[in-house]
């Protein structure tokens, strides 16, 4: 439902923008194009997050931005080990892994993290990044 709300937000701006609803992880995609990517709440569910990130990565044009907005394992140790409890539930019910490090992630990434904001007990991050 994501995707409506950031259509709707696409047509009211001036800059040239497209919202695609796709399989990211076999998304064949021409590199060096894009300004900005913009990944919401995703990284949790693709069997191969670490390649994503360099697509990602890959798809920006030098200097361009990606701007995640991801959940992942908590900061706080004692949430962490119930999210880490959970995963094996919740990853084969709902396809979301609660207890990835998705910091860890994108910081081994060839992504350059240029701020990062947690909130709501460290499991939920805004990273603000450059290729």
């Amino acid at each position: 439902m994501l995707h409506h709300y950031a259509r709707e937000a696409a047509k009211e701006t001036t800059y040239p923008c497209a919202v695609l609803l796709k399989d990211v992880e076999k998304l064949d995609f021409e590199g060096n194009k894009l300004d900005t990517v913009v990944p919401m709440l995703s990284m949790c569910s693709y069997s191969h997050p670490d390649f994503v990130l360099e697509q990602m990565a890959k798809w920006c044009k030098p200097g361009g931005q990606v701007l995640l907005l991801e959940h992942g394992v908590s900061t706080k140790p004692i949430i962490a080990k119930i999210q880490k409890k959970l995963d094996p539930l919740l990853s084969e019910r709902i396809g979301c892994h609660v207890d990835r490090d998705m910091l860890e992630m994108v910081k081994h990434s060839s992504i350059h993290i240029t701020k990062i904001e947690s909130h709501f007990f460290g499991m939920f991050h805004l990273v603000f990044a450059k290729v």
